[in-house]
C-alpha cells in the first residue's frame, strides 16, 4: 500500500517534445528576447530584398552559435565534474575557493581605511 502512494507522489517525467515546447514557448514570449532581435535583427536585414529569407538565415545563424556555445559549456561542465569529484580534486578547489575568499578579505580589510 505504501508503495502505491509513493508511486503516486512521484512527478510523471515529461516527453522530451513538451520539454521543447515548453522552452520554445517561454523563450518565444520572454521580452527580453523580443527585444533583443527587434533591435538586431532590423541593422542585417535589406529593405530591398525578401525578408523571410534573411530573416530565416539570421535565425539559423544565431541557433547554430548558441548551440555551439551550450555545447562547449556541457562540455566544461562534464570535465569539471570528472576532475573536481575525486578527493585530489576537490581539494584542490578547496583550497582555490579559501584563496579566493582570503583575498577577498585583505582587499576588503585594506579598502576600508
Amino acid at each position: 500500500m505504501r508503495w502505491l502512494i509513493t508511486l503516486s507522489l512521484r512527478p510523471k517525467r515529461a516527453s522530451l517534445l513538451r520539454c521543447f515546447i515548453e522552452g520554445f514557448l517561454v523563450s518565444i514570449s520572454n521580452p527580453k528576447a523580443v527585444i533583443f532581435f527587434m533591435s538586431i535583427f532590423p541593422q542585417f536585414i535589406d529593405v530591398t530584398q525578401e525578408y523571410a529569407p534573411q530573416f530565416v538565415l539570421l535565425a539559423a545563424t544565431f541557433s547554430v552559435l548558441v548551440i555551439v556555445i551550450h555545447t562547449i559549456y556541457a562540455a566544461f561542465a562534464s570535465f569539471a565534474k570528472s576532475k573536481l569529484s575525486s578527493k585530489k580534486g576537490n581539494a584542490l578547489l578547496n583550497k582555490i575557493s579559501g584563496g579566493v575568499f582570503v583575498s577577498f578579505g585583505v582587499g576588503l580589510a585594506a579598502s576600508s581605511k
